[in-house]
């Protein structure tokens, strides 16, 4: 009830502060573009800067197929894996219930 009561509280505050609350006046404003006569202008191109530290440029021909660069995997099959690790879980002996009715 009584967060009922405050969530109404701040919804009426709310409502009667944007009442209230100063407005936008209604009157029309022409939208002026601003002109920039440099910017279509015809121009030098900056000098190239290297950002590898001054460094030439490398290039590298062909493409090296993926058997050349990948080793092999020896990874187990992720469905293997989990049979094992259910193995391991069943495998392990259950804790007993003991009841006892002393304090």
């Amino acid at each position: 009830m009584k967060v009922m009561f405050t969530l109404a509280v701040l919804l009426f505050a709310t409502a009667a502060f944007t009442q209230t609350a100063p407005v936008l006046y209604g009157d029309a404003h022409p939208v002026q573009v601003p002109s920039h006569p440099e910017h279509a202008s015809v121009h030098d191109l900056a000098a190239p800067a290297y950002i590898l530290g001054g460094a030439g440029v490398e290039f590298a021909r062909g493409v090296r197929p993926l058997w050349e660069v990948a080793g092999e995997r020896d990874a187990m099959p992720l469905g293997d894996v989990a049979r094992m690790l259910r193995k391991e879980r069943e495998a392990k002996k259950k804790a007993e219930k003991v009841l006892s009715d002393q304090l």
